[in-house]
This record gives structure tokens, sequence and C-alpha cells, in this order.
């Protein structure tokens, strides 16, 4: 117990030794640590919007392709059928 009690004792005094004003001064290292969070924002929202700009144009293409699928498919048939004898059906 005295061993913990002498420790906070020693960071106490060493906090109050520091340049630049004891213990605010070691607080103030939160200001560099918000800005450089905050810095980060823009690349958030630019990533944000070049996902919701990718799922766009994943679901535009993703349409392009049903409809490509389904003239195909509607080709292929007219094609079997023009090879299917008309006497068979």
């Amino acid at each position: 117990m005295l061993q913990v009690i002498d420790f906070y004792g020693t960071l106490f005094a060493h906090c109050l030794k520091t340049e630049g004003g004891g213990l605010n001064h070691t607080m103030g290292g939160a200001t560099p640590t918000n800005a450089g969070l905050f810095k980060n924002n823009p690349a958030i929202k630019a990533t944000e919007a070049s996902n919701q700009w990718n799922y766009f144009q994943l679901k535009s293409t993703k349409q392009s392709f049903s409809e490509l699928a389904r003239d195909l498919a509607q080709e292929d048939k007219k094609a079997s059928q023009s090879l299917i004898p008309a006497s068979v059906g």
C-alpha cells in the first residue's frame, strides 16, 4: 500500500515540475488529439459520398444486366422455336 502511495506522490510531484504549468500542461494534449480526430471528418464524409455513388452505380449496372439478360432470353427463345419444325408442336 505504501508503494502505491509513494508512486502517486512521485507522479504528482513530477506533474507539478513539468514545464508549462503542471497538471494543466498534461491535460493540454487533448487539443492536438481532437484536432487530429476532426481532420479525419472530411475524409470520412468523402468516403461516405463515394460509397453512396458506388452503390448507385451498382444498382444501375445490375438493372442494365437484368434487362440485357431478359432481352437475350427472349431472343434465345425465338431462335429455339424457329429450329423446332411446325409438325412437332
